[in-house]
């Protein structure tokens, strides 16, 4: 939903996103959000503070038994409407739990009043430490001085040993997540602090030119990828030559790709064998290392790959074979996913092939069936915002949203958030695009 606070610095209006319920089965992105704090976060742009917005949530978390009821002790909520507005929510999370997963820590939701207390909660299960908690507040605490300090201040800061010490690549993660935020709420004032600060990290600190180093040899390979509609095992092999020295830089190259195969190997085996008719040891010793790692990575990503194709296999064939197959697929709704059907087409293209017509049909019928309920389990705003994407104009985009007006608001910004964080690695385009329509939606629902 969306809300309205003052900000506590200057007093202007904020507008702010607030999750209350959340539910980490539903939408996995919500932990990494907390995580790197930025879920319930308003942003002023006015003078650009920033701060966790105190708001009741519920979160649910079924792979750690988690079901936490959480009510700042700030708000002085009074403890029956506490009880009523918890118990609504977690209804709402336990309806949305299959009959069969429940289990007992859905009889008792814990509760909790204090932040630290519930992060260390939430932290805890990813095996990170109270020590670890308190450090990623004070780099907090030092991206807030980093960001308003002029040049001169911003030096003698990064200069002092104990401010050294928390600069690593999860404090410039830190600054470049805020900074994303502050460009989509279009906070220039923030922006422009943070922009700024990234810059120097990348360019006088050890660490950020490393992240920047690696981050350069990324985007050489995606601007070749673009022009050539994707990373090809030659267009690999090329950049994965200009880094052969560099191991950290060729594992990030290689598993953003998904090029490694047999061509890869017999290009880069070539290579190793014209330095060796050149008699330049050195470097058949380097691309010989490099070569026996990634077969060594490239035989475990295709194990990995098998067996993940062989259980889907047999879900698939479990499905087919129940006597209810829409119960079946509505109790292994949790294991369908994007890759669960390419391999269902892919089974399918394999019983053409086999001229299997009986197993055709039938993984077909479950195809439709699967695509069927899905289309009706669509919330009206996710089909919404599918329709907004092929606008062609803003007077197409405004036209789109004139005609369902009713949908336009604060569960529209909240569904099309968590998109946001799906299509990080999208091309350009699309999360401009994407930005630019989520800035018209939230210009309307804030005019309503």
């Amino acid at each position: 939903m969306q809300t309205q606070i003052t900000c506590p610095q200057c007093n202007t209006a904020v507008a702010a996103d607030i999750h209350q319920l959340i539910d980490v089965d539903q939408v996995p992105q919500f932990k990494q959000m907390l995580m790197q704090g930025a879920l319930n976060v308003a942003q002023c742009r006015n003078c650009g503070w920033t701060g966790q917005v105190a708001s009741p949530f519920v979160y649910h978390e079924s792979a750690h038994d988690l079901l936490i009821s959480f009510v700042p002790m700030e708000l002085n909520m009074p403890y029956d409407q506490q009880e009523k507005m918890m118990g609504q929510m977690v209804r709402a999370i336990v309806e949305n739990v299959p009959m069969e997963k429940r289990r007992a820590y859905l009889l008792q939701p814990q509760q909790m009043m204090r932040w630290q207390t519930f992060m260390e909660t939430i932290l805890g299960t990813e095996g990170i430490t109270k020590e670890m908690i308190a450090r990623q507040q004070k780099q907090g605490e030092l991206m807030q001085k980093l960001s308003k300090a002029d040049n001169d201040v911003c030096d003698y800061l990064l200069a002092q040993p104990e401010n050294a010490r928390l600069i690593d690549e999860q404090f410039i993660g830190m600054v470049q997540n805020m900074l994303q935020q502050a460009v989509q709420a279009q906070a220039t004032e923030v922006m422009v602090g943070l922009s700024n600060l990234n810059a120097r990290l990348l360019t006088t600190t050890d660490v950020g030119k490393r992240m920047e180093e690696k981050q350069i040899a990324l985007q050489k390979m995606g601007i070749e990828a673009k022009a050539e509609g994707g990373v090809s095992p030659p267009l690999l092999l090329k950049h994965v030559l200009q880094n052969q020295d560099d191991d950290e830089i060729i594992d990030i190259l290689v598993s953003s790709s998904g090029a490694l195969s047999y061509e890869f190997f017999a290009g880069l085996s070539a290579r190793i064998d014209d330095a060796a008719k050149a008699k330049d040891g050195a470097t058949v010793d380097c691309l010989t290392a490099v070569r026996t790692r990634l077969l060594a990575l490239y035989d475990e990503m295709r194990k990995a790959s098998e067996l993940m194709v062989q259980e889907t296999v047999t879900v698939i064939d479990a499905i087919l074979a129940a006597e209810n197959r829409q119960q079946a697929i509505a109790q292994n709704a949790g294991q369908i996913d994007e890759l669960f059907m390419n391999i269902l087409e892919q089974q399918i293209n394999q019983a053409r092939q086999n001229s299997d017509l009986e197993r055709t049909v039938a993984l077909q019928e479950l195809q439709a069936q699967i695509n069927g309920m899905m289309e009706q389990q669509m919330p009206p705003e996710m089909m919404l915002i599918s329709q907004m994407l092929e606008a062609q104009s803003a007077a197409e985009l405004d036209q789109i949203m004139d005609a369902n007006a009713a949908l336009v608001g604060p569960d529209l910004l909240q569904m099309m958030d968590m998109l946001a964080q799906e299509i990080a690695d999208a091309p350009d385009e699309v999360k401009t695009q994407f930005g630019q329509m989520r800035t018209r939606v939230s210009q309307r629902v804030l005019a309503a």
